[in-house]
């Protein structure tokens, strides 16, 4: 959130490839053989592997949540994270609620359980935004909303009567 354009934290991958001799494939499986160890790729070019790595990436359904195109904004994706710096850098009163809803997928594996699937990025968001308000003498107060279907926390710059005591 330093207001850097978004491109300056992509990275070309195949320079990387190259330098540590793997082998970058961009391209749709269209089926995985595990027992031979292949892969199809919709340009039906089979290919072998010893270890195989697959990067789907996350598909988020904004339009899900009531409102978030015309009033929300997120750091997921290029689209939303500079109209998010956008508002934060032009920011000066109101409430701010930073959020993510619960997640009901479960684990394979003994980690803690986790109430939200990303709760780390929310932490980040919030001590961003706050780092950011505070650096231009905008005061703010925190308070940790009651749970309801989601985790939020809300920033506010001034008490906002019936949301932070005053």
């Amino acid at each position: 959130m330093s207001g850097k354009l978004v491109a300056h934290a992509r990275y070309p991958l195949a320079p990387i490839a190259r330098r540590t001799q793997a082998t970058l494939i961009q391209a749709r499986a269209t089926r995985i053989d595990p027992d031979a160890k292949r892969v199809q790729l919709d340009s039906d070019e089979m290919i072998t592997y010893d270890y195989l790595v697959i990067a789907t990436g996350a598909v988020k359904d904004y339009a899900a949540i009531e409102g978030m195109e015309e009033y929300g904004h997120s750091v997921c994706d290029d689209d939303h994270a500079p109209r998010l710096w956008e508002a934060l850098s032009t920011f000066t009163d109101g409430p701010i609620v930073v959020g993510a809803a619960l997640s009901t997928w479960g684990t394979r594996v003994a980690v803690p359980d986790l109430k939200a699937p990303c709760e780390g990025p929310i932490g980040e968001v919030i001590f961003m935004a706050g780092h950011e308000l505070r650096s231009r003498d905008v005061p703010i107060r925190s308070q940790r909303l009651p749970r309801a279907r989601s985790s939020l926390t809300m920033l506010a710059t001034r008490c906002t009567q019936g949301l932070l005591p005053c």
